[in-house]
């Protein structure tokens, strides 16, 4: 349990630190787009920059720790040489897409309906996927080139 534990952390960590630096640049857009320079307040700096970025961190580390724990049990008896870029791109996808819809459907349970179909959830759901897909060839590619043995260790 602890080696699953230790496995997970520093990819659950390093999507998270990853989402975060793309939400900052998601809300930085935002904000200098749609608030006048000699307007803008902190509470609305707050609310466009540090939001996003706030929540896609969270979710960044809850999508890897599922991410790495999903991987580990579907793709069991592979090695890092011969799981492809693109299978774990895929996987990466697929998690972080439905991870992007149970937050989704929290919405819809809190809010209405009609709240939770809106442009930025779909937005959302579309950034959360594509980061899950980039997340995770970038996580093999950083375990290819790592530590010797450190991810086959954990994973037996």
């Amino acid at each position: 349990m602890m080696r699953t534990i230790r496995a997970l952390l520093p990819i659950a960590l390093t999507w998270g630190i990853t989402w975060a630096l793309v939400g900052s640049v998601f809300g930085l857009y935002a904000f200098l787009r749609n608030i006048p320079l000699g307007q803008a307040t902190m509470g609305l700096f707050l609310g466009f920059v540090v939001a996003p970025m706030g929540l896609l961190c969270v979710a960044g580390i809850l999508s890897g720790a599922v991410f790495g724990a999903v991987l580990g049990r579907m793709e069991r008896g592979r090695t890092l040489d011969t799981l492809s870029g693109w299978r774990a791109a895929a996987w990466g996808a697929v998690g972080a897409f439905a991870f992007a819809q149970i937050g989704v459907a929290l919405v819809a349970a809190a809010a209405g309906i009609d709240e939770a179909f809106n442009a930025p959830m779909f937005r959302l759901t579309a950034i959360s996927a594509v980061c899950g897909a980039i997340s995770a060839a970038g996580s093999l590619a950083i375990a290819r080139n790592g530590t010797p043995g450190v991810l086959e260790e954990a994973a037996e």
